[in-house]
């Protein structure tokens, strides 16, 4: 069952449900991924990226997603051009499926009202949002009955594979070139957003700015070009 999406949830998801509509040819794995987004829009519209490091800010996921969602769409098809004896090719339509689903579990896994603090609630203590992403993921599938079986495996070893260190969260290592796309587009999306945080928030005086908790260092915001 398609969840139709308010007018409200409609503006704020609507750059990422055109850009699945676009890049997203197989038409069950983008019935998955719309589902998904649309299920979860009341949710997602106020959540942060991250309860504490990147674009911990409501809205933030939505911020982050879309970000990185084009960018792996744009590498996807350089290094499908750059390799093109790959066969099968490397798969556009799976690497920003699965690029907008690689965090969706942050809506289990974190505690966030509207107006409060945000906290890793009890399941994303016991799981991490990369193996409740997964389970999410299943379930939605179970109403996506033409879904192809290894599509949907690869697009579950993209979003649990992604964050290769065990100490992020995941157990598994990349197994298909699609993964390294997206997990480099998501390191540096959260990446830079913590340091222009940083650099445009730090009021210390001095050519570096104070040792920041998140970034963990001194950043220099002493520059002429």
């Amino acid at each position: 069952m398609v969840i139709t999406l308010g007018p409200y949830e409609a503006l704020l998801l609507g750059s990422r449900s055109e850009l699945v509509t676009a890049e997203v040819t197989d038409e069950p794995l983008r019935a998955l991924v719309l589902n998904m987004l649309r299920a979860h829009a009341p949710v997602l519209k106020h959540l942060p990226g991250s309860a504490r490091h990147y674009y911990p800010f409501a809205g933030g996921w939505l911020e982050h997603t879309l970000s990185v969602s084009r960018n792996v769409a744009h590498l996807a098809e350089r290094y499908a051009v750059a390799f093109p004896e790959l066969s099968p090719p490397i798969n556009r339509g799976l690497v920003v499926a699965a690029a907008v689903l690689h965090d969706i579990g942050r809506v289990r896994e974190l505690d966030a009202p509207p107006g409060q603090p945000v906290k890793v609630g009890i399941e994303g203590e016991l799981f991490g949002h990369v193996f409740l992403a997964y389970d999410m993921i299943r379930t939605a599938a179970a109403d996506v009955p033409d879904l192809n079986p290894e599509l949907l495996a690869l697009l579950q070893h993209c979003v649990v594979a992604h964050l290769m260190m065990p100490h992020w969260g995941t157990t598994r290592q990349p197994c298909i070139p699609e993964v390294l796309i997206l997990h480099h587009a998501d390191d540096l999306d959260a990446k830079m957003e913590m340091y222009a945080r940083c650099l445009t928030r730090d009021t210390s005086d001095g050519p570096f700015t104070e040792r920041d908790q998140i970034v963990g260092r001194p950043l220099l915001k002493a520059r002429r070009v």
